[in-house]
Protein backbone atom coordinates (compact mmCIF):
# COMPACT_ATOMS: atom_id res chain seq x y z
CA UNK A 1 0.00 0.00 0.00
CA UNK A 2 1.24 3.44 -0.91
CA UNK A 3 0.01 6.30 1.26
CA UNK A 4 0.12 9.95 0.26
CA UNK A 5 -1.47 12.45 2.62
CA UNK A 6 -3.97 15.02 1.44
CA UNK A 7 -1.74 17.66 3.05
CA UNK A 8 1.20 16.70 0.86
CA UNK A 9 -0.98 16.55 -2.24
CA UNK A 10 -2.37 19.99 -1.50
CA UNK A 11 1.21 21.27 -1.27
CA UNK A 12 1.81 20.21 -4.87
CA UNK A 13 1.59 23.06 -7.33
CA UNK A 14 1.59 21.07 -10.57
CA UNK A 15 0.95 17.68 -12.11
CA UNK A 16 4.72 17.22 -12.28
CA UNK A 17 5.02 17.67 -8.52
CA UNK A 18 2.22 15.14 -7.93
CA UNK A 19 4.02 12.76 -10.30
CA UNK A 20 7.22 13.19 -8.28
CA UNK A 21 5.41 12.42 -5.00
CA UNK A 22 3.73 9.32 -6.42
CA UNK A 23 6.96 8.12 -8.04
CA UNK A 24 8.88 8.77 -4.80
CA UNK A 25 6.46 6.63 -2.78
CA UNK A 26 6.40 3.95 -5.49
CA UNK A 27 10.21 3.92 -5.34
CA UNK A 28 10.06 3.06 -1.64
CA UNK A 29 7.71 0.19 -2.43
CA UNK A 30 9.88 -1.16 -5.26
CA UNK A 31 12.97 -0.99 -3.02
CA UNK A 32 10.98 -2.81 -0.31
CA UNK A 33 11.81 -0.08 2.16
CA UNK A 34 8.62 -0.96 4.00
CA UNK A 35 10.30 -4.17 5.11
CA UNK A 36 13.45 -2.46 6.38
CA UNK A 37 12.76 0.19 8.98
CA UNK A 38 9.61 0.15 11.04
CA UNK A 39 9.38 2.89 13.65
CA UNK A 40 9.37 1.15 17.04
CA UNK A 41 6.23 2.96 18.16
CA UNK A 42 4.35 1.82 15.04
CA UNK A 43 5.77 -1.69 14.69
CA UNK A 44 2.56 -3.44 15.74
CA UNK A 45 0.25 -1.21 13.71
CA UNK A 46 1.45 -2.33 10.29
CA UNK A 47 2.56 1.21 9.43
CA UNK A 48 6.15 1.54 8.32
CA UNK A 49 8.00 4.84 8.53
CA UNK A 50 10.65 5.63 5.93
CA UNK A 51 12.97 8.03 7.65
CA UNK A 52 16.34 6.63 6.70
CA UNK A 53 18.33 9.23 4.83
CA UNK A 54 19.69 6.89 2.16
CA UNK A 55 16.24 5.46 1.43
CA UNK A 56 14.89 8.98 0.94
CA UNK A 57 17.75 10.01 -1.33
CA UNK A 58 17.39 6.85 -3.44
CA UNK A 59 13.63 7.33 -3.71
CA UNK A 60 14.15 10.93 -4.82
CA UNK A 61 16.57 9.94 -7.57
CA UNK A 62 14.31 7.14 -8.77
CA UNK A 63 11.30 9.49 -8.69
CA UNK A 64 13.15 11.94 -10.94
CA UNK A 65 13.92 9.10 -13.37
CA UNK A 66 10.32 7.80 -13.38
CA UNK A 67 8.85 11.28 -13.75
CA UNK A 68 11.24 12.22 -16.53
CA UNK A 69 10.50 9.03 -18.49
CA UNK A 70 6.76 9.66 -18.11
CA UNK A 71 7.12 13.14 -19.62
CA UNK A 72 6.89 15.20 -16.44
CA UNK A 73 9.25 18.00 -15.46
CA UNK A 74 12.20 16.34 -13.68
CA UNK A 75 12.90 19.53 -11.71
CA UNK A 76 9.45 19.43 -10.06
CA UNK A 77 10.60 17.35 -7.08
CA UNK A 78 13.35 19.82 -6.30
CA UNK A 79 10.86 22.69 -6.57
CA UNK A 80 8.40 20.96 -4.25
CA UNK A 81 11.00 20.09 -1.61
CA UNK A 82 12.41 23.62 -1.73
CA UNK A 83 8.95 25.09 -1.20
CA UNK A 84 8.23 22.67 1.66
CA UNK A 85 11.51 23.66 3.26
CA UNK A 86 10.67 27.37 3.04
CA UNK A 87 7.24 26.67 4.52
CA UNK A 88 8.91 24.95 7.46
CA UNK A 89 7.62 21.56 6.36
CA UNK A 90 4.02 22.46 7.24
CA UNK A 91 3.47 19.43 9.41
CA UNK A 92 5.32 17.02 7.18
CA UNK A 93 7.18 14.56 9.38
CA UNK A 94 10.59 15.30 8.02
CA UNK A 95 13.31 17.21 9.78
CA UNK A 96 14.58 20.38 8.15
CA UNK A 97 18.10 18.90 8.09
CA UNK A 98 17.01 15.86 6.07
CA UNK A 99 14.90 18.02 3.79
CA UNK A 100 17.91 20.26 3.14
CA UNK A 101 20.07 17.26 2.35
CA UNK A 102 17.45 15.90 -0.05
CA UNK A 103 17.25 19.28 -1.82
CA UNK A 104 21.02 19.47 -2.28
CA UNK A 105 21.23 15.84 -3.45
CA UNK A 106 18.48 16.41 -6.01
CA UNK A 107 20.17 19.57 -7.24
CA UNK A 108 23.37 17.59 -7.82
CA UNK A 109 21.52 14.69 -9.46
CA UNK A 110 19.60 17.00 -11.79
CA UNK A 111 22.90 18.44 -13.06
CA UNK A 112 23.64 15.04 -14.61
CA UNK A 113 20.83 15.71 -17.12
CA UNK A 114 22.17 19.07 -18.26
CA UNK A 115 23.90 19.31 -21.62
Amino acid sequence: TIVITSGLLSSCGSDSEVAFVVAHELSHFIAKDHTKSPAPSLANSGVRVFNETESELNADRTAVDFSRRAGYDPVAGHSLLTRLSKDGGQGHEETQALLGRRIEALKTYLKTFED
